[in-house]
């Protein structure tokens, strides 16, 4: 007798679907207990504010989404203000997409906001949105900074996993290079 296969959902591309405010309610009420959920694309589903609630409890109850395509729907600013919620108590999200959300200066400054608590976004997607060059520039370099954060720390436990593999490589000199 065979055993039934579990299947482990880990993407899931729902772009251009109409799901629309009521569809994204029940799909987030069932992701959020998914433990291997690392992309969700619901870009294009005619979302508004309402499926924004529900999206900024996922983000803040799910640990493993990683990234989040939310580009062309109609979010706004209160809708963005729940995304922002979700990503202040977020430590896993580090790609975010809201290109053509009808978000202008405001949301900007409450995404850098919520980006600079956590700390965990380095790629975020904002074009076709009404931010001006300062705002625009505000969110450029608090990413710049959580590229850098990351990378250290990426480079950080690469090494701690080394070394506890192969316990003889944390014995060994550092070599310094100098560029001349």
């Amino acid at each position: 007798v065979e055993k039934p296969r579990t299947c482990v959902l880990q993407v899931l591309m729902l772009g251009g679907n109409n799901l629309q405010d009521l569809g994204i309610s029940q799909l987030c009420l069932r992701l959020q207990r998914n433990a291997f959920l690392h992309t969700l694309d619901l870009s294009n589903n005619a979302l508004h504010e309402g499926a924004a609630e529900d999206l900024g409890e996922l983000i803040a109850v799910n640990q493993c989404l990683q990234t989040l395509l939310l580009a062309r729907n109609k979010l706004r600013g209160r809708g963005l203000h729940y995304i922002s919620k979700g990503l202040a108590t977020n430590d896993s999200l580090t790609c975010l997409n809201l290109r053509d959300n009808c978000l202008v200066d405001s949301c900007a400054q409450e995404l850098a906001r919520a980006v600079r608590v956590k700390g965990s976004i380095i790629s975020m997607d904002t074009e076709v949105n009404y931010f001006n060059f300062e705002n625009v520039n505000l969110l450029a370099q608090l990413l710049s900074h959580n590229r850098e954060v990351y990378e250290a720390n990426t480079s950080k436990r690469l090494a701690r996993e080394l070394s506890n593999r192969w316990p003889a490589l944390a014995k060994l000199p550092r070599i310094q290079a100098q560029v001349v």
